[in-house]
Order: C-alpha cells, then structure tokens, then sequence
C-alpha cells in the first residue's frame, strides 16, 4: 500500500525539493514514453534533480529502470537515459539499475500496426524476451531487499526475434479479421455449402496488405 501520494511536475524545482526526506530507498521509472516531452528534460533532468535530493539526505539506495542497449542505441531517449546512469553509478548513494529488454506494451504496438496492414522493424534479427511491468516491479523488488550494487539485464522466460514477433502479430490479425468477417456473413456455413456469392464475400474479406505468419529462420 502507498503510504504518501506526491503529484506533481518533476521538472518544477520547487517540486522536487524535499522530495526524499524520510525516504530510505528510491526506485525511479521517470522517463518519457508517449508523452510529448523532451526526454533530457524527464529521463536526463528530472532523475538526476531527485538523485541530487536523495544525496542531501540520508537515502541508502536508488534504483533507476533503464533499457537494454541503451548505451549503443543512438535515440535522443536512449541517450538521455545513459547520460543519467553515469551520474548515478558516480554517485556516494549505493546504486542498482535494472535494464529491460522489452515490455509487453511493446509487442502491443507491433500488433497495433500488423491490423493496419504494414508491420515496420528496425532489426528483424534482434532478439527480445519481453517482460511484463508486474514482473519488472517485482525483479526490482527482489534486488532492493538484496542491497548489492550493479547493474543487471532482466527480461520474461521466452526469446523471439523482431521478425517472428512480426510474423505472430500479422497472424493474430488475419485471425480476428475472419472471426470479424465470420460473424458479418452469419449463419456460418461450410465453406463447400456455400452460394458462390457468400464464399467471394469471404474472400475479400482478408485485411490488404497483411501477410500470413511464416517461421522465422533465425
């Protein structure tokens, strides 16, 4: 249970001041995700104004979710988010950093763009075990009641690549489109028994541009 709610703007000074009094450990997921924000003002700024409050304090611990590859990828985001790091692992507070593959909500925005017909990867060979927030929370948990300091990758139990996450969402896609088509034509009927008109109908009601799943060689 939450003890204390603290709403606010984390790029407002007069906010973030005072923060961490009375606080013992600091676990931070600041960071932009859909918002229309600079991430050097969130991910960069603001995670390194509550760091520099934890240090006027008596705050043993500060736990900050990163990502995976963050340090080789060349997004401003990314970027923002390792300039961050580097100033946490500099500083007196003992420091864990927990850097995710992927999340769920990822794949969801795979599968958001299969059902509009066109699926776009930046490294189809990449490899991605997502992981659901609930698990990550409960990871970041496990390390806070461990108190060692270092940084660790986590992710779910299963390992895919972009493409065959590709692949999957285009097949999820075709398949809601023809129980959608199904219950648009009822009663349904064999496909044998049908009047040619009904099984044309059928047809077309394929989404374009949306491809069958394949296995993935890779």
């Amino acid at each position: 249970m939450v003890d204390e709610w603290a709403v606010g703007d984390v790029g407002d000074p007069g906010f973030v001041s005072g923060i961490t009094a009375g606080v013992d450990v600091v676990i931070s997921a600041l960071g932009v995700t859909r918002q229309r924000a600079n991430p050097w003002d969130i991910d960069h700024r603001a995670n390194l104004a509550v760091l520099e409050d934890a240090e006027r304090r008596d705050v043993r611990l500060f736990t900050f979710i990163h990502a995976l590859g963050a340090d080789e990828c060349p997004a401003e985001l990314t970027k923002a988010k390792s300039a961050f790091v580097r100033r946490l692992v500099a500083s007196p507070i003992t420091h864990q950093v927990l850097r995710p593959s992927a999340y769920f909500s990822d794949i969801a925005q795979i599968l958001n763009m299969a059902r509009k017909g066109r699926v776009y990867l930046m490294r189809p060979g990449a490899r991605v075990n997502p992981i659901h927030p609930a698990d990550l929370a409960s990871c970041g948990l496990d390390r806070v009641d461990g108190g060692a300091e270092g940084i660790w990758d986590v992710g779910g139990p299963e390992t895919l690549t972009w493409e065959k996450v590709g692949q999957l969402a285009s097949g999820a896609s075709v398949a809601r489109a023809l129980e959608s088509a199904a219950r648009r034509h009822a009663p349904i009927r064999a496909v044998g028994d049908e009047p040619r008109h009904r099984r044309s109908a059928h047809r077309h009601s394929w989404p374009r541009g949306v491809l069958p799943p394949r296995d993935s060689k890779g």
